[in-house]
């Protein structure tokens, strides 16, 4: 079945762990930073196109659970909704924010040159103040200072539109013809139109005609989700459908594949591995740009498998870092970490 009605909290929290790690190995590439080996750049590059399905699923699995207990989307439901957001979404990402944006102005004070990067307006301090508050929704580009909760941004402001979201998915004939229309016209919704593909999901799943057992899903899911990657890789251009392809596939390959990993791995792993999915997500970012550096000094980067080396060591090292982090400070300061958190535990 074509639906995350079908697969348990817990192995869809699973899967958030394992696309988590996809997330923080996309943000180990180097190959724009560092001068290195050509064939270990194009291997790199091929991975994030099997990695880049990362966020988009995260998208489906958030639009499926906004409306996993939801019938009906009335006023009331959309106002509880919308209180909670606070407590899980908006709170986090302005606390977070702010911790970067204290970072930068620390760094302004004790690193030369860096005074412009956050009062670029000099004495006018009426345009300084408008430049930091500007920050907190896109500060390099289109990220904010925390760079990697530029999701949690849009996903304020999917949860906002959920009632246009819900309006699209109640009937088939809507949600399809939009679905075409972002993909023909080739329009980018930011992950708004992967956020409506999950709450579909939740209100017309899929059955197939017939059962089939996990073992060839997860085979035809694998191969597929491959197949895609190299097809989007090869052609290197606009490919929003293959890119919806790719994604759906990977989505359920790895559904099924956390399935499999819960029956044969302690409750207890499970668990501290899912818990860990919003610390690594959160602090891998205040490391990942230093400890590249530290590696470009100690690897030969032109040499391709010690490039690689670098690659996945920065990995293990975000990942087990960000952990041990996240459970330093729960120790030193549950209360503070919960509310950081969302309220996630």
């Amino acid at each position: 079945m074509l639906s995350l009605q079908n697969f348990t909290r817990r192995e869809i929290s699973t899967t958030k762990f394992i696309l988590i790690l996809f997330v923080v190995l996309i943000h180990c590439s180097f190959q724009t930073e560092w001068s290195i080996n050509v064939l270990c750049s194009e291997t790199i590059e091929f991975l994030n196109y099997i990695y880049r399905i990362s966020v988009p699923c995260f998208f489906i699995i958030s639009g499926y659970l906004y409306f996993h207990n939801i019938d009906r989307l009335s006023l009331r439901k959309y106002i509880n909704k919308s209180k909670r957001r606070i407590r899980t979404l908006i709170i986090p990402y302005l606390l977070w924010n702010s911790v970067f944006l204290g970072y930068l102005l620390l760094k302004s004070l004790l690193v030369a040159n860096s005074h412009d990067t956050i009062f670029p307006y000099g004495n006018n301090h009426f345009y300084n103040i408008l430049f930091i508050l500007k920050g907190f929704w896109a500060f390099e580009g289109e990220y904010p200072y925390a760079f990697a909760f530029w999701f949690v941004r849009n996903l304020i402001i999917f949860c906002a539109l959920s009632p246009l979201a819900y309006f699209i998915i109640k009937h088939k004939f809507v949600f399809f013809s939009f679905m075409l229309f972002i993909i023909v016209c080739n329009i980018q919704c930011y992950g708004f139109s992967y956020f409506v593909l999950g709450a579909f999901l939740k209100y017309h799943p899929i059955y197939p005609r017939c059962d089939i057992k996990p073992s060839i899903i997860i085979n035809m899911g694998l191969f597929s989700w491959l197949l895609f990657a190299i097809l989007a890789y090869s052609l290197s251009s606009d490919r929003n459908g293959l890119e919806y392809c790719e994604t759906i596939v990977a989505l359920f390959f790895l559904l099924n594949l956390s399935r499999v990993i819960t029956t044969i791995i302690k409750v207890t792993t499970i668990d501290f591995c899912s818990s860990s999915t919003f610390a690594i997500y959160a602090l891998h970012q205040f490391f990942a740009s230093p400890i590249k550096k530290v590696l470009r000094l100690i690897f030969d980067l032109e040499q391709f498998w010690s490039a690689i080396g670098a690659y996945f060591i920065c990995f293990i090292i975000l990942v087990i870092g960000s952990v041990f982090l996240w459970r330093l400070l729960y120790i030193i300061s549950p209360k503070s970490v919960i509310i950081f958190s969302g309220d996630r535990r």
